[in-house]
């Protein structure tokens, strides 16, 4: 889907109604760009939210070496080997032990079950270092 804005604050050019039923969950193609390089980077945290309401986030804090092994958990890992998409999901695999998810509401998996019209809004951040004079 085409992206429109400027300056940090994007959103879709064209945004559309998507049918869904029942438990629906997420994922997002998001990458980090260097001002300074064409290098494309990770991205520090994303919030999902649903009606302004969060329901997960991911927030690469702290990443414990003994979880490296569980990341092909935390992306599309099937897509990738197939198209190398890096897509990454927005809800928790049951049993996943990765630490990085301080928040979510039913591991992020959504319950659509009426006829009303939802928003559902990513929060994408870059990781902000502050430096001290």
């Amino acid at each position: 889907m085409a992206v429109a804005g400027a300056t940090g604050n994007y959103h879709l050019a064209k945004p559309q109604v998507i049918n869904v039923n029942g438990g629906t969950a997420f994922g997002i193609t998001a990458t980090d760009m260097n001002s300074a390089s064409f290098n494309h980077n990770g991205i520090y945290s994303i919030e999902l939210k649903l009606d302004g309401t969060t329901v997960y986030t991911f927030a690469t804090e702290r990443f414990a070496f003994d979880q490296t092994h569980a990341i092909n958990a935390y992306i599309d890992y099937p897509t990738f080997l197939s198209s190398h998409r890096f897509i990454q999901k927005c809800f928790i695999l049951p049993g996943s032990k990765i630490s990085l998810y301080p928040q979510s509401i039913n591991r992020g998996v959504i319950n659509f079950n009426d006829d009303a019209i939802h928003e559902v809004e990513y929060v994408v951040k870059d990781m902000q270092v502050i430096f001290l004079h």
